[in-house]
């Protein structure tokens, strides 16, 4: 549970505790888990972190982009991936969701972050209208 006394009330305080408390913990659980892939130090984090956001933005264009078909240069990207991991011996398996669960059910009872996705959804509600 995160030590702080209150919770956020902007958007960017919101995003940064739900970043750190739930996304990234789950993110490097989950490589760790499923992929055997640990970052050594504090620059192979930031490196991962970068990746992740640079195919996550690039995923996110190329679904606007493409049609009903699926999304090809995720579908390669993860071949790639596939290939590469099997090569160095690592284990490749399908969507494994138990670790999202997992923290889910753990982050559900920090009032904080019940109250910083509240605020993100209210937040991104209220830029819809």
């Amino acid at each position: 549970m995160t030590t702080q006394n209150h919770a956020p009330v902007d958007n960017e305080s919101a995003f940064n505790l739900v970043n750190t408390e739930v996304y990234v913990p789950v993110f490097f659980t989950k490589l760790a888990n499923d992929y055997g892939i640990r970052p050594r130090n504090a620059a192979e984090v930031e490196q991962m972190l970068s990746m992740s956001a640079q195919l996550r933005e690039q995923a996110e264009l190329e679904e606007k982009q493409a049609a009903a078909a699926g999304n090809p240069l995720l579908n390669s990207a993860q071949q790639h991936l596939n290939s590469v991991l099997e090569a160095r011996g690592a284990r490749v398996s399908g969507f494994n969701d138990s670790i999202i669960k997992k923290a889910a059910a753990e982050k559900a009872v920090d009032p904080n972050i019940a109250h910083a996705i509240l605020t993100l959804h209210l937040n991104a509600a209220a830029g819809a209208t």
